[in-house]
């Protein structure tokens, strides 16, 4: 009885109290900031990190924010020019008339025709429409939060964020993204346009609780601090998506492949 009391103790979720129309005051008129990371071309295995471009295979922190997106470009002239995007991943609009979709999807990603296997120049049976996923991150290695949109190629159930998630699970409940500090790395591989990098999440730390290892949960200090940063990057999802919707950071990634399939 007393090792179940203890489990159920172990296993609370913080209670975080958080005062609504404070935060509310504090971001009206304030513009969040972002150090961005790029990931390497040609398969190098390195992040580069801010301003100055800072080299490093790996880094840690929390994830305090994300959300899926979409972009469609079409060649112009041999540059590719955004057509359509999608800020949440589910509905798609022109970007020139704000209209939905006009292959006779009415704007739904999941029937739209470029958002099918197979649609995509590579003949490994890829998207037209790249899925990409945007994570927010606070690191106690900078002093401003960390922003990283992860190609398709780091969006399978092997790699990157959905292997992240499945990580998650303590045996009684999912842990939140907010709990657990993450650790960042690059695996490089080669592919039908040479060699490129995915993204490797994983818990920083593990820990043992009752026989059972499991990712290490956060302080309850540590977690409210995600929840307020969080709470005010999405009070603004919409400007934070705009503004990595041309995704100069997605630098690593390949082509989504039939071999990539993430079912």
């Amino acid at each position: 009885m007393e090792e179940s009391k203890e489990l159920e103790k172990v296993n609370q979720v913080p209670d975080v109290q958080i005062d609504r129309d404070l935060i509310d005051e504090e971001i009206e008129g304030v513009q969040i900031s972002f150090e961005q990371i790029k990931i390497e071309k040609d398969g190098t295995g390195y992040f580069q990190i801010g301003e100055f471009g800072d080299r490093v295979k790996e880094f840690t922190g929390y994830i305090v924010f994300t959300s899926r997106f979409r972009l469609y470009y079409e060649d112009t002239e041999g540059e590719p020019v955004l057509v359509c995007r999608s800020l949440d991943g589910i509905r798609g609009f022109k970007v020139d008339t704000g209209e939905p979709c006009d292959c006779g999807c009415q704007g739904i990603c999941a029937r739209c025709l470029f958002n099918q296997w197979g649609s995509g120049r590579a003949k490994s049976g890829g998207k037209a429409c790249r899925e990409l996923r945007l994570l927010i991150i606070r690191s106690d290695q900078y002093s401003v939060p960390l922003s990283l949109v992860l190609p398709p190629t780091s969006l399978t159930r092997k790699y990157g964020y959905n292997k992240w998630r499945s990580l998650l699970f303590d045996g009684t409940r999912i842990l939140s993204n907010l709990e657990v500090k993450a650790r960042f790395s690059l695996e490089v591989t080669s592919g039908q346009y040479g060699k490129f990098s995915r993204v490797i999440i994983v818990p920083a730390e593990w820990e043992e609780v009752n026989g059972r290892k499991r990712p290490k949960i956060a302080d309850p200090e540590e977690v409210r601090i995600n929840r307020s940063l969080h709470d005010m990057i999405r009070a603004s999802k919409d400007q934070v998506l705009e503004t990595f919707e041309e995704s100069k950071q997605v630098e690593g990634g390949e082509e989504l492949g039939d071999e990539e399939v993430p079912f």
